[in-house]
């Protein structure tokens, strides 16, 4: 795709929205990563499954820029909740992530690319209601049928298409078919709004869950930063930290006499106001849990990345129920166990 209609397509988005916090060039950074994931995954089909794969391995949270720039716009206020901000931004990365990919993959959408403009822009306007009416009714449908009478009337137009079809052999026939119906599906908007319908409709509650689970596996990341003495990025999700240095330090010490000790088992406490996450050190023996020692710890959100806020450690002799609790831990998990 050319360079200029990138950035048109950028302008105007961040036009018609304001924001000014997420500028043209994080967008077509957001757009590469999803055309990257998209070629990943060539083995599935071209339609909206695949664009759905892709958009999700980009867009659920992670310890990146992309996460960064989707809290950033959350917290603009511009949009009420993620489904809001997914239906301003997917269509737009979308876009630009599929004509990007198509002008480098695909020869056809190149090659053929002035054919398929004109049929496209003759026919598009036809199907407003195309996902609604559905392909088996078109023909009987009256504005589709309004809409194609002015194609079958430029005989410029048909002439140009019936003698590129019948200069191409069968396979080649079928090859320029299946160009046109991408082409259509990226360049016309009443098909790409069913290619990206699956995407519109899922990504907002896989990011809304996978949000809480990034926000435990800072936890898991402070626990690590802990116990291998990495400061630097302790500092970066605990700035607080060393308020909290001799329980850090108990936390480390666990790991120390337990060197099979693998990752703690959590589990989250909702209170209005904050999050509040309880993780128990659990090593196993014979398949049966010992309590180490728990951790409570605060969630902060009001950034735009979560960050560990607060940290309490209560050792094994400090925990009431102790044998209750044992009872209520999971099975032996992975290899942490001392068989």
């Amino acid at each position: 795709m050319s360079k200029n209609i990138c950035l048109l397509i950028i302008a105007i988005a961040i036009a018609t929205k304001g924001l000014a916090q997420l500028d043209s060039v994080a967008l077509a950074k957001i757009a590469d990563k999803i055309e990257l994931n998209f070629e990943l995954f060539k083995e599935e089909e071209f339609g909206p499954v695949r664009l759905s794969i892709a958009n999700t391995k980009v867009l659920i949270p992670h310890n990146d820029d992309v996460t960064a720039q989707i809290r950033t716009l959350l917290f603009t206020g511009e949009f009420k909740d993620t489904k809001s901000l997914f239906a301003w931004l997917l269509p737009i990365v979308d876009k630009i992530a599929l004509k990007r990919y198509f002008e480098i993959n695909d020869d056809l959408y190149t090659k053929y690319a002035s054919l398929y403009s004109n049929m496209v822009t003759a026919t598009c306007p036809c199907f407003n209601d195309f996902e609604k009416v559905g392909v088996q009714n078109i023909s009987r449908d009256s504005n589709s049928i309004n809409g194609l009478r002015h194609i079958w009337d430029d005989t410029s137009f048909l002439s140009a298409y019936r003698k590129k079809i019948l200069s191409l052999d069968n396979n080649s026939k079928i090859r320029f078919l299946q160009g046109l119906v991408r082409y259509a599906q990226v360049n016309c908007d009443n098909y790409f709004k069913i290619l990206t319908k699956s995407s519109l409709n899922e990504l907002p509650e896989r990011f809304d869950k996978g949000w809480e689970n990034f926000k435990i596996s800072k936890f898991f990341d402070m626990v690590h930063y802990d116990v291998s003495a990495q400061t630097d990025s302790l500092l970066q999700i605990f700035p607080s930290f060393k308020q909290y240095l001799p329980e850090l330090q108990k936390i480390a010490s666990i790991y120390q006499k337990n060197p099979l000790l693998q990752l703690p088992t959590t589990r989250l406490v909702q209170q209005p106001g904050f999050d509040r996450n309880t993780s128990f050190f659990v090593i196993y023996s014979n398949g049966k849990p010992t309590i180490l020692g728990q951790a409570v710890y605060e969630v902060g959100t009001d950034k735009f990345m979560p960050y560990i806020k607060k940290l309490t450690f209560y050792a094994r002799e400090n925990l009431q129920n102790i044998k209750n609790l044992e009872k209520s831990m999971p099975p032996l998990p992975f290899a942490d166990s001392r068989d």
